[in-house]
């Protein structure tokens, strides 16, 4: 595959990333409006405008602190709808914050993480997010949280899901799913095959989805 038609594949990847949060944004917007003239209308409607702003702003690629911004303006939105049933830590190890990443390549897993580890509980649970480095060329991002643990069943159907190349016939309608299979895609295409997502969850220890990837692009290093 040249680089053009890879390119392309991956702009296509991204443009599948799941339009949900916006509408769901949107409708705490207009209920929070609705029944209160407090500050969260404000708060919500910056971080939003400032999400805009990044994901249109320049090229596809930025830096890993700013991807981790975007994360933080995320949860702080969401820390907003469940209020005391989420809380949320990220940690950038010092020394990676201009490491060039894709845009919005983490946030499919943290939406994830939110939508049904979280939201999914009854009591809800904390997100953590940190990226350390692995050596000189390599870092990875863990992605925790202490909710709803996947089943058996699913796990394993995740991680061959993980091993494929191409996406299922009728994945489209399964949105965690196909944002996961497309993160890998990505990694894997920009990156190379060493790199990609891995997982663990169980009652213990919660579920971690950590995602291996270079400390450059190496398009970009040639």
């Amino acid at each position: 595959m040249g680089n053009s038609e890879k390119n392309a594949e991956i702009k296509s990847l991204q443009s599948q990333i799941n339009p949900h949060f916006l509408y769901n944004t949107l409708g705490i917007i207009d209920s929070i409006s609705s029944l209160h003239g407090d500050d969260r209308v404000s708060l919500i409607s910056r971080s939003l405008a400032k999400m805009f702003r990044y994901n249109i702003s320049g090229n596809d690629v930025s830096k890993l602190d700013a991807e981790f911004q975007q994360i933080r303006l995320y949860l702080s939105i969401q820390k907003i709808r469940f209020d005391s049933r989420l809380d949320y830590t990220i940690y950038l190890e010092p020394g990676l914050e201009q490491v060039p990443i894709p845009k919005l390549l983490f946030q499919p897993l943290v939406e994830n993480s939110v939508n049904h580890g979280i939201s999914h509980s009854i009591d809800g649970g904390i997100v953590r997010i940190e990226a350390i480095s692995l050596s000189q060329d390599e870092l990875q991002v863990k992605i925790w949280n202490n909710g709803l643990v996947i089943d058996e069943e699913r796990q394993q159907w995740l991680r061959a899901l993980l091993q494929l190349e191409d996406a299922p016939a009728g994945l489209e309608h399964q949105q965690a799913s196909i944002g996961l299979h497309n993160v890998q895609s990505r990694i894997r295409m920009l990156y190379g095959s060493e790199c990609g997502i891995t997982f663990s969850s169980d009652e213990q220890y919660g579920t971690t989805f950590s995602i291996t990837i270079k400390t450059y692009l190496p398009d970009q290093e040639a």
